[in-house]
């Protein structure tokens, strides 16, 4: 993955093993990457778990690979501003 991604020329793309859960939301707290991509198989965390412990990162987003199929899920953390219900819908709900 790591070699295929170094190829896009607009992409930089920084290599981190996971030791531990504390250890890697040190790193991204010291490289602060747009996009942690992590294997389900791996299990050293989840993303709703990476999110939580970077409550005060910002904005960040997670893609999930799946070593033995072709699937994959994204997860985002992005401020989001509701003023009233209608834009909470909205939030939740675009098309609505």
């Amino acid at each position: 993955m790591e070699k295929l991604l170094s190829g896009v020329p607009s992409l930089e793309v920084m290599g981190i093993d996971l030791e531990n859960e504390a250890t890697l939301v040190q790193d991204i707290s010291r490289l602060l990457p747009d996009i942690v991509i992590m294997i389900v198989e791996s299990q050293g965390t989840t993303p709703v778990r990476l999110l939580e412990l970077l409550d005060d990162y910002g904005r960040l987003r997670i893609i999930l690979l799946s070593m033995t199929s072709n699937c994959f899920e994204v997860y985002e953390k992005r401020p989001v501003v509701a003023r009233n219900w209608a834009s909470l819908i909205n939030v939740c709900h675009p098309s609505a």
